[in-house]
């Protein structure tokens, strides 16, 4: 790309009427005349005339045009950053001239005219009226007049045009800028409405490589996206290249200057892709006919989201305002692309959500749906899971002789996992009810096959006991769970544990209990996440608590103890966050 500011000219940074009153101000103040050219050579403002012979020259027609011919060829002669320069007009008038420049680029030229007898060389009367066709007299006339330049005089003057283009340049340079940012505002302005509201990350992606090559002329580009997962970049959008170069697999970081530089804040100019170490596919872009390039970091926050190239058809060097104007691009880019992601992570989330609601649906449906009616014994239930699914599980098995088991367990974790566990455990006890000949053997088999279907690591305690009213008895086996609670003549006895929670050994033994019932007996079966309730203060509920709630509602039916204890619970902990389940099971003995 041309530089930019070869293409601006200097009527369109300066004012002209300013221009025009800065230059009579000049001639008025030194008695020199004056005038601005552009580039081309053409005058960019009136001449002012400020000494009596310019201005006798004006008066006739075909030496004023002489004159300005001659101050125009030496507009043409300075170089772009050269001092100050003085040559003579046809008359012997030293012409002075001194460049305009902004970003080493040339935009317009001073050139100003002093009396004849100040150069160097100075000429005679009759040499200057032979050049200018004017009487001897006139012309000795008008030189006495015109004040001559002694050599500090010059030296002065010829400071002061350099001041005069110093500022000049530095208004020139100050406006430009401005146009640089009210270009890059505008540009930011056209992405951003282009970008608004838009949640599909393909389409974000190649509306900002179309702009890239549209804003900044371009050959092409290119955006690769960063995953901070696997440490690779991946090309998900190119505009003005072909699909192969779309689908050029994955780039490691760590095999790409570039792409690193550039992610950490610096953008990185290319001159020549085909030559530069640091380029990896130079075959795939000797192909797609790009030569040079340019990399900029797409970042948000300090984090950084991907890369844009810009890739053009030759080598070049990228100025200030391509590479700031990429930068731009990038960071409303990387703003965009974010937001996209948090809307399809939003989107993933809610859609997670919905069936996390099914399967806690589905968990509920099974557990019992109320607790079992007998004779002599009274039971009632309680479940309150943390999160939509979980871990602890409790159910009621029908036997043979009047008889019935009840199962609390709480499989290690929470949310899925520990809900697809706890599945596969009341699967494996159902299973094998009928078959095993005792609880002892029961507890066994199903640690046995919950060991198999675990990982290391997962384990679940279980208490398992089989309620026989005629016989007024419970039988338990607790498999490394929380002990029973006994209420029996207004205290409460802890009972034993039989064995390890499941999955923990690979042949434990367990050892079987029976509780010889009396009238008014209540046992109470539960899980941790009662002891482990948190209030704001970071208190457990714990087993004081516990036994205290308990005892203050035995005179109630078992639904109703087991239901004021869940109240006393949520009590306690207020709006604070828990982080267990809570299952109860109530059995009181009724004879």
């Amino acid at each position: 790309m041309a530089n930019e500011l070869e293409q601006i000219k200097a009527e369109e940074l300066l004012d002209l009427n300013v221009l025009q009153d800065m230059q009579e101000g000049f001639a008025g103040l030194t008695g020199l005349s004056i005038m601005v050219c552009k580039t081309s050579g053409e005058p960019l403002t009136r001449p002012t005339l400020g000494h009596r012979l310019c201005r006798k020259f004006h008066e006739h027609t075909d030496m004023a045009s002489r004159c300005l011919e001659h101050m125009l060829a030496a507009a043409k002669a300075i170089s772009i950053n050269g001092p100050v320069k003085m040559v003579n007009s046809f008359s012997g008038t030293p012409i002075f001239v001194s460049p305009i420049t902004v970003e080493n680029n040339r935009i317009a030229t001073i050139v100003v005219c002093a009396n004849p007898c100040s150069c160097a060389q100075d000429r005679s009367v009759e040499q200057i009226a032979e050049q200018t066709k004017l009487p001897v007299g006139e012309v000795r006339e008008l030189l006495e007049k015109t004040p001559k330049l002694e050599d500090d005089q010059l030296e002065a003057t010829l400071t002061l045009i350099h001041s005069l283009a110093t500022t000049l340049a530095k208004l020139s340079l100050r406006e430009y800028q401005l146009r640089l940012r009210l270009g890059e505002l505008t540009i930011l302005h056209n992405l951003t409405s282009l970008l608004a509201g838009r949640s599909d990350l393909d389409q974000i992606l190649k509306i900002t490589a179309e702009q890239v090559v549209q804003v900044v002329k371009g050959k092409g580009c290119s955006i690769r996206i960063y995953n901070p997962d696997t440490k690779e970049l991946q090309i998900k959008a190119v505009a003005n290249l072909s699909q192969a170069y779309l689908r050029k697999g994955p780039l490691k970081l760590a095999d790409s200057p570039i792409d690193q530089a550039a992610l950490s804040g610096t953008p990185v100019p290319i001159e020549n892709m085909l030559t530069d170490p640091r380029v990896i596919y130079k075959k795939e872009a000797e192909r797609e006919g790009i030569i040079s390039g340019l990399a900029v970091g797409m970042i948000y926050r300090g984090r950084g989201v991907g890369v844009i190239h810009l890739y053009g058809s030759g080598p070049q060097a990228y100025d200030r305002f391509e590479i700031e104007c990429l930068k731009a691009i990038a960071s409303q880019a990387a703003s965009a692309i974010i937001n996209a992601q948090l809307y399809q992570e939003s989107i993933e989330a809610e859609r997670t959500q919905r069936q996390l609601k099914m399967a806690g649906e589905v968990q509920r449906r099974m557990l019992p749906k109320r607790s079992p009616k007998m004779v002599k014994v009274d039971i009632g239930s309680v479940y309150e899971p943390t999160y939509l699914v979980g871990g602890d599980y409790y159910d009621f098995l029908e036997l043979s002789g009047g008889r019935l088991g009840v199962v609390i367990a709480d499989v290690a974790g929470k949310g899925v996992p520990a809900s697809l566990q706890m599945v596969s455990l009341k699967a494996t006890l159902r299973a094998y009810a009928d078959q095993a000949p005792d609880l002892q053997t029961l507890v066994k088999m199903t640690d046995k096959v919950f060991r198999r279907d675990s990982l290391l690591g997962d384990f679940a305690t279980l208490l398992i006991g089989i309620i026989d009213p005629e016989k007024g008895t419970f039988d338990y086996v607790n498999a490394g769970h929380y002990p029973a609670l006994l209420v029996r003549d207004s205290k409460i006895e802890q009972q034993k544990v039989s064995g390890p929670a499941l999955a923990i050994f690979d042949k434990p033994e367990f050892t079987p209990y029976t509780i010889e019932l009396e009238p008014s007996d209540e046992i109470v079966l539960y899980t941790d996440g009662f002891l482990d309730a948190m209030n704001f203060d970071h208190h457990g509920f714990g087993l004081d608590r516990l036994r205290a709630s308990i005892m203050k509602y035995s005179h109630l039916s078992a639904q109703k103890i087991a239901e004021n204890v869940l109240w006393d619970v949520r009590r306690f902990v207020g709006l604070s966050t828990q982080a267990d389940d809570m299952s109860m099971v109530v059995v009181k003995y009724n004879p």
